[in-house]
C-alpha cells in the first residue's frame, strides 16, 4: 500500500517532469538573420516577395549542393512585423532569417549563401539599397 507521503512525492516527481518538458519546449531553436535596408516597407515587401517567388531558397539550397527544386526549411525572408528602426538608421529591412529546423545543414554556410544569392538577386533586378 502506498503511504501519504510517498504519493506526495510521487506528485512532486511528476510535476517537476512536466515542468522540465515545458522549459524545454520553450527553448526555441537558434536564429539566424542578415539585412538589406530599403527605402520603404513596401519597397522591401515589394522587392522581398519578387525574390522569395524568383527561388531564392531555392538557390540557396543549390550551392549547398541540393537538387534544384530543394528548399531549405526554416530559411525566409521578412519585412514587416517589426520596429525598423531596430535594424536600419532610415527606410525599412529585408531581413533573411534562418532558424533551423534540423541540424541538416550548417547555419554558418546557409547564411553565408543566402546573403551571396539574395546580393547577386538584387543586382540582377536593378535594385539599390540604403
Amino acid at each position: 500500500m502506498i503511504t501519504k507521503q510517498e504519493l506526495t512525492l510521487m506528485s512532486r516527481l511528476c510535476m517537476l517532469s512536466v515542468m522540465a518538458i515545458l522549459l524545454n519546449a520553450c527553448v526555441s531553436a537558434p536564429s539566424y538573420q542578415h539585412v538589406h535596408c530599403f527605402a520603404s516597407t513596401e519597397q522591401a515587401s515589394t522587392i522581398g516577395q519578387e525574390i522569395y517567388y524568383a527561388g531564392f531558397n531555392q538557390q540557396v539550397a543549390n550551392r549547398l549542393g541540393m537538387p534544384t527544386d530543394a528548399t531549405i526549411v526554416g530559411l525566409g525572408l521578412s519585412w514587416n512585423g517589426f520596429d525598423p528602426s531596430q535594424y536600419c538608421d532610415v527606410g525599412a529591412p529585408l531581413i533573411v532569417i534562418y532558424e533551423p529546423k534540423t541540424t541538416k545543414h550548417d547555419p554558418e554556410q546557409v547564411m553565408f549563401w543566402s546573403r551571396v544569392i539574395l546580393t547577386e538577386m538584387l543586382k540582377q533586378g536593378g535594385y539599390s539599397t540604403i
